[in-house]
């Protein structure tokens, strides 16, 4: 099993002198049964990293005492359960200790159990938990969690009813937990999951479904990076992209798309997967990383031994970046340019914005070689 995870502080933070509320946590917790967690301390909470912390530790610290590989699903998600209660209590029992305001250590908590085959997770909050399956697909497991404005986040206080566990029916090859920047200017960028009409705008039920996947192979497919055997280290090549400083925009591209290539030859011949990459281009969501001013947490879980199935070619095209900029366009503005702007509008132009290509500039800098010699 490979696995790998990064909790990165936001530029907001750093420009504010915040520490970073994310917290993460992987590993084996039981013979041949890992675990994922990550946990995303709100923004508006003081102390929301101490909760953050607390919570991922003292989530693992009850399942590895209580978590049996052999136990069935049901089972595990009942210990999974009772793990996000003992972690609540933890929160708790600390602000008294302190004599603090209990809203002001809200955070998120998601976790996964993984034995190569079966993923049972847990979910509380806005962040998100994706698979890439053993037919080759990336599937979303679950949906963020928000308040009644649509807006605000449901922490692990909100309580157990908010709380969700469950698993997925279908056998997975690779697992990742993400934080809300990442998922939402990254994994599923608006522009690709734009409403079909305007009506659908404000439609509180409907849940974005599709994914970026050139940017889901890059972190899941296990050929890309970190089986990789051209790369001399893997970890520090995810740590460099994640972080989001990128030093020269054509260097970075180049190698970015190297990666690809080599996770798509894994299931395609050579000319086919080149044929793949020559799809992208330039101005894709993965460089929203550098915009993201948000703390960037990422875990994965990867079996690297599992037999992926093979998705028609076209399947990881790159999505027509042109024509989804113009259905947002007719979204927006649809008796044209001009028109009467409606907050609905001003909505919807301030997510679909946030996918425009910002890297008109150009930095000057190294990356220094990552590559084998």
């Amino acid at each position: 099993m490979l696995s790998y995870g990064f909790s990165i502080k936001g530029k907001a933070h750093i420009k504010a002198g915040v520490v970073c509320q994310d917290a993460n946590m992987h590993g084996e917790i039981a013979s041949g049964l890992y675990i994922g967690v990550v946990a995303d301390g709100v923004g508006s909470a003081r102390h929301s990293d101490i909760a953050s912390s607390l919570a991922a530790e003292k989530l693992v610290e009850y399942l590895d005492l209580h978590i049996q590989a052999e136990s069935s699903i049901e089972e595990k998600k009942a210990c999974l359960k009772a793990g996000y209660r003992f972690a609540e209590k933890a929160i708790e029992d600390y602000v008294k200790m302190c004599r603090d305001t209990l809203n002001e250590y809200d955070t998120t908590l998601h976790v996964v159990l993984y034995d190569g085959r079966t993923v049972i997770y847990g979910h509380a909050g806005d962040g998100g938990i994706l698979v890439r399956t053993m037919s080759g697909e990336t599937k979303v497991v679950t949906f963020p969690q928000k308040g009644s404005d649509g807006v605000s986040v449901m922490p692990l206080r909100a309580g157990e009813a908010s709380w969700e566990f469950g698993s997925y029916p279908e056998k997975v090859a690779a697992v990742m937990l993400v934080t809300d920047g990442m998922l939402e200017r990254v994994i599923m960028p608006h522009l690709l999951n734009l409403p079909a009409t305007r009506e659908e705008i404000q439609d509180p039920d409907r849940h974005k479904t599709n994914v970026y996947l050139s940017a889901t192979e890059f972190f899941m497919n296990p050929y890309c990076v970190l089986g990789n055997r051209n790369l001399q280290d893997p970890i520090a090549l995810y740590h460099y992209y994640i972080n989001g400083e990128f030093k020269d925009q054509d260097q970075d591209w180049k190698l970015y798309k190297e990666c690809l290539q080599c996770g798509y030859q894994s299931m395609y011949d050579g000319q086919t997967a080149m044929r793949i990459c020559e799809t992208m281009t330039g101005g894709v969501p993965l460089w929203n990383i550098e915009d993201t001013t948000d703390d960037k947490t990422v875990v994965c879980l990867i079996n690297e031994s599992a037999s992926v199935g093979v998705p028609d070619p076209t399947y990881f095209y790159e999505p027509d970046w042109a024509k989804l900029r113009q259905h947002y366009d007719h979204l927006l503005y649809p008796a044209g340019v001009g028109g009467e702007v409606t907050p609905q509008d001003q909505q919807l132009q301030q997510e679909a914005n946030e996918e425009i290509d910002k890297r008109s500039r150009k930095k000057t800098g190294f990356f220094q070689s990552v590559f084998r010699n």
